[in-house]
């Protein structure tokens, strides 16, 4: 209502050196985003490519990638075309390669997952994810952090996502998909949500045609 937003932008394009001002700048962004129509106005003012410069330019800044993730997830939360406008902008080859460069952060790659999985909303997102190699991302990330109920409920909406657009049951279950499935299973027991994308991703994988080949 105020321009807010314009600034926030070009001061993140002018500052985009410094973490601490940036972290500031993702969370008010994030704020912002709770309202749709500010959701489009950071997205018609560059705020998509923006926050994924952020990601590229602060690789190793375990304390600033959350917000910047979390920021995204905002933006395209219920946003059918900001979630395209993400994907198009090259965002989820980026956001695999940092959770998996980071993969020991919980809560880093909680974020991360958390934006996928929202971006997994959208038809067709599912397929791009693991193409890009979110099967080979997730399933580490899973085994690293066994009780971290959050991530477990977001890895395995992506996972989900994933088998139901791409032929990845194979390879979820010659990587251990079954037993760690299994053990999110028990962890999670009271997690109704977890528990039914597990229980659907237990069947797709232990299904006949998902055990047939050579390993992927």
């Amino acid at each position: 209502q105020h321009g807010g937003i314009p600034v926030i932008i070009q001061g993140m394009k002018l500052h985009g050196a410094v973490p601490d001002f940036l972290k500031s700048a993702c969370g008010a962004l994030s704020n912002m985003c709770q309202n749709a129509n500010n959701q489009g106005l950071i997205a018609s003012h560059g705020g998509v490519a923006c926050l994924t410069q952020v990601l590229k330019n602060h690789r190793g800044n375990t304390a600033l990638l959350p917000f910047a993730f979390d920021a995204l997830a905002s933006l395209i939360v219920g946003n059918s075309e900001n979630g395209s406008k993400l994907s198009d902008a090259g965002a989820i080859g980026v956001i695999l390669s940092l959770m998996q460069e980071h993969l020991l952060h919980g809560e880093l790659v909680k974020s991360g997952c958390h934006a996928l999985a929202i971006l997994s909303d959208n038809r067709g997102e599912g397929c791009k994810i693991a193409k890009a190699g979110g099967v080979r991302v997730l399933i580490p990330i899973l085994q690293h952090h066994p009780h971290q109920v959050d991530l477990h409920r977001v890895a395995a909406v992506v996972l989900l996502r994933m088998l139901q657009e791409a032929p990845v049951a194979h390879q979820m279950a010659y990587n251990r998909g079954v037993p760690l499935m299994l053990d999110v299973l028990e962890d999670q027991i009271d997690e109704v949500e977890t528990i039914a994308a597990g229980c659907h991703i237990l069947y797709s994988i232990t299904h006949s045609d998902a055990l047939k080949g050579p390993p992927p």
